[in-house]
Order: C-alpha cells, then structure tokens, then sequence
C-alpha cells in the first residue's frame, strides 16, 4: 500500500469525508496538502452533501466549519468542469456490465460515476471512495460478481468487454484509496508522530495501537474495509 500522493489531484467522495470528520480527522487532509501537495476534488453534489444538507443539524455545524476551512484554504476545490455528459456514457457503460434473469444491474450512481468522470477529465491514477462497490468494479471485478450473487441471491453474468469499454473510455484503469488508507499513509509519513509520542507515555506499543484504532474507527463510521485487510496492514508495520 505504498502509494505517493506527491502533486496530486484527489476526487474525493463525501464518504471519506464523512468517515474522517465522524472522528475528527479532517485535519489530516491539510497536513496531506501541505507535505504531498495533495488537491482533493469535490463535486458540487458532493459540497451539498456536506455544507449545505446537514448544515440544518446543529451537532453537525462545527465539523461544516472544519470543510469550509480547508475550501477556503484550497486543501479542497470544488470541480469546475462540466462532467455531466461523460458521467452519464460512463454510467450507460457501467451499469451495463452485471445482468441477472437478462436485466442488467445498476452498480453505480451519480456520485461514483462523477469521481470517475473527474478522473477521466484530469488523466488521474487515483480517485478517493469508501465504496466497495466502486473499488470491486474497478480493481476486482470478479470478486463483485461474487458479492452480487450472494447480495441478490441469485446467478450473476459478467460481460469482460463491456467493463473493459469503461476502462477504455476512462483512458486508463483507476485505483480507489480509502479513507482508510488515506491514514495509513499519513501514519506511515509520520503525520501522527507527535500525538503517537504522547500515547506512548501511557500505553505501551503506542505506535500498533494508534494505527490499530485509526483503521478501526473509520472502518466503524462506512469505510468499506475489511477487519482481515486492518490486521493485513498491520502486519506489514509490526
């Protein structure tokens, strides 16, 4: 999982967003752009999604603050371009790649087809989503036909060459990092050493346990990450 995020752009998902700011972790973002130069790409759906619909709730205000900080200090941009065709060839190809009984399945909606519209726009490697749907699609898309079949309960077709139309049309095949990997990196980087120092001095293999928790805590708040995958990192650290 080492992956360099120096002088990248980042399409980000509210849900990543969500999974940082649940245990204020936002601050991460910043310390991400400010020693890899990471821009994190939002939608303008994706801004409704996180300033204006929860903004109604007042235990949701200060973390609203929090993301209004880090546009305002352009650690997060607002896309400017208009996706809105290529998102929609994307969905038509996407969603026409799992069948059952002859229907095909709808896989992905507007929020992933936009990350993968904005990547296709910028040429970018990496695009940010705790989807699992998405991240199977893209990197295992077996293993989502398997997950579909015991989702719906039922037989599942697979058409090889119609995914591989969307990883043409995209123009390249896209990885997906989750916010759990977002921190493991930035545990890796050394972005939490001062806060692991502090810990050490009341509990013992601070560093394992830090990291542990991380994984743990976003897992808890919708990263689609698995606890066989959190012990799986660990391992390669401790």
């Amino acid at each position: 999982m080492s992956k360099n995020f120096s002088n990248r752009l980042l399409p980000t998902d509210t849900n990543v967003l969500i999974s940082l700011g649940a245990n204020c972790l936002s601050w991460v973002l910043k310390k991400l752009h400010e020693t890899k130069n990471v821009v994190f790409l939002i939608t303008e759906d994706v801004y409704k999604e996180l300033i204006d619909r929860p903004f109604k709730y007042d235990y949701l205000k200060l973390e609203i603050f929090r993301y209004i900080d880090l546009i305002d200090e352009g650690v997060i941009k607002i896309v400017d371009h208009d996706i809105t065709n290529i998102a929609h060839e994307l969905g038509r190809l996407a969603n026409n790649t799992y069948f059952s009984h002859g229907e095909n399945i709808k896989i992905l909606h507007r929020g992933e087809l936009s990350l993968l519209a904005i990547a296709k726009t910028y040429n970018l490697k990496f695009i940010s989503s705790d989807e699992v749907i998405l991240r199977l699609f893209l990197e295992k898309p077996l293993e989502l036909k398997n997950l579909l079949e015991r989702r719906l309960h039922t037989y599942v077709d697979f058409s090889r060459r119609n995914w591989e139309k969307v990883i043409d049309f995209i123009g390249r095949k896209v990885r997906v990092l989750r916010s759990a990997e977002l921190l493991y990196y930035a545990f890796k980087i050394g972005l939490f050493d001062n806060k692991i120092n502090t810990v050490s001095k009341y509990i013992k293999n601070a560093r394992y346990h830090y990291l542990r928790g991380l994984l743990y805590a976003v897992k808890n708040k919708g990263c689609g990450i698995s606890g066989n995958e959190i012990e799986s990192y660990l391992r390669t650290l401790f």
